[in-house]
Order: C-alpha cells, then sequence, then structure tokens
C-alpha cells in the first residue's frame, strides 16, 4: 500500500497558512514606507528665563556722575556798632628779636642796626611798637660805606599821618661826605613809612635819628 505525501486536505491546510501569512505581513507596521525627513524647515529652541543654571548677561553699570563742588558761604562781614563809629584797628605786635625801645619827653635809646634815635619832637610817645617798625625799615635800607670807625651822622625828618617822610635834612653831618649821603639816602628810601598810630593826637611826629 502505498502513502501520500501530499493529500488535498494537507495542500488546502498549507494554502490557508500562507494567504494568513501574506495577510498579517500586508498589515504589518514594517511594511509601511518610510516617511521622507524634509530638511528645509527650520528649528526654533526658546530658552524659558525661568529654567534655573543659565544667568542673563549683566549690563555695565553706568558711570556714577560727579558731584558739583560745594561752593564755600561767603565771609560774614564785620557788623557796625549803633553809633556808626567803626573800632579802630589793634597796633601790631613787636617782631621777636626786633629792639623794644621806649621813648619818653623826646628821649633816645632806641636802636637797630646802626641807626640810634636821639630824640623825637613829641611831650609823650609811649608807641614803642611803631618806633620799632619804622626803626627796622630804615635799617634794612642802610648802606654804610667805608668810612673810619666811630664815624656817625644825624639825620633829621619828620613823619606825617599818612606815614609819608617829609623835610629830611642832614643835621649834625659827619666828616665824610659820602656817609652822610648814604645815610640821608637810607631815610628817604624807607618813604612811606607806617601810619602814626591812631592814639597819636599830632599831625606829624620830628625825629632825629643818627646813623653810626
Amino acid at each position: 500500500m502505498e502513502h501520500r505525501l501530499f493529500t488535498p486536505w494537507t495542500v488546502g491546510i498549507s494554502v490557508g497558512a500562507h494567504l494568513v501569512f501574506i495577510l498579517l505581513l500586508a498589515l504589518s507596521p514594517l511594511a509601511r514606507p518610510a516617511r521622507s525627513i524634509s530638511l528645509g524647515r527650520t528649528i526654533t529652541i526658546r530658552v524659558a528665563p525661568g529654567i534655573p543654571g543659565r544667568k542673563a548677561a549683566s549690563k555695565p553699570a553706568a558711570p556714577k556722575a560727579q558731584e558739583p563742588a560745594k561752593k564755600l558761604p561767603p565771609p560774614v562781614a564785620a557788623k557796625p556798632k549803633p553809633d556808626g563809629k567803626s573800632e579802630a584797628p589793634a597796633p601790631p605786635r613787636p617782631v621777636e628779636g626786633a629792639p623794644s625801645p621806649t621813648v619818653e619827653n623826646g628821649g633816645s635809646g632806641a636802636a637797630a642796626a646802626g641807626t640810634l634815635v636821639q630824640g623825637l619832637d613829641a611831650a609823650y610817645f609811649p608807641f614803642d611798637y611803631y618806633v620799632t617798625q619804622f626803626l627796622n625799615r630804615l635799617s634794612a635800607n642802610w648802606y654804610k660805606p667805608a668810612a673810619p670807625p666811630g664815624t656817625s651822622c644825624v639825620v633829621r625828618f619828620a613823619i606825617t599821618r599818612s606815614g609819608r617822610i617829609t623835610d629830611a635834612e642832614v643835621e649834625t653831618p659827619s666828616a665824610h661826605a659820602a656817609f652822610d649821603r648814604a645815610a640821608l639816602r637810607a631815610v628817604l628810601s624807607s618813604n612811606p613809612l607806617p601810619p602814626l598810630p591812631f592814639e597819636f593826637n599830632e599831625d606829624k611826629l620830628g625825629v632825629h635819628l643818627k646813623f653810626e
């Protein structure tokens, strides 16, 4: 008895199995054609401001404007007295190291660097600081020429209230004319002197000055 490998029953089962396989393969996603990706579109990515780890670029601080210089208040002027009279300026203080002469009743004794006050044409002149002032001025202008030791002369002059020197002359000459001219030149070169003290009541002060 012969055995058949392919019977109608087996052939039908095989055909049906192949049809089912083909149907499943057709319906499978793998059988779908791949979609083409377009590269022509631009993708924009926006970063949210609240994402931690990213800091916004800090702007440079604007330079501070310089403050204008403060103006100092103007000096306050002294108020005049109710009676309308202004106070007289205080007499200047004598210079340290300068002579401090005291001349009363036309006396003498005040000296400075080759000059000596022999007398004043005033009954009373207690303003030692003023004598020191004009003596220092006259001594600074006194250039003693070459002369034998002991040579001296006396020059007389007057000082007005404004300090101007008038009536200057050699009162007691020496034996050397060049010495006398140098002494008179020292007096005239010191013009004007400081004004006379406010408390001095006379219009001018006569001075007899010895040059040595």
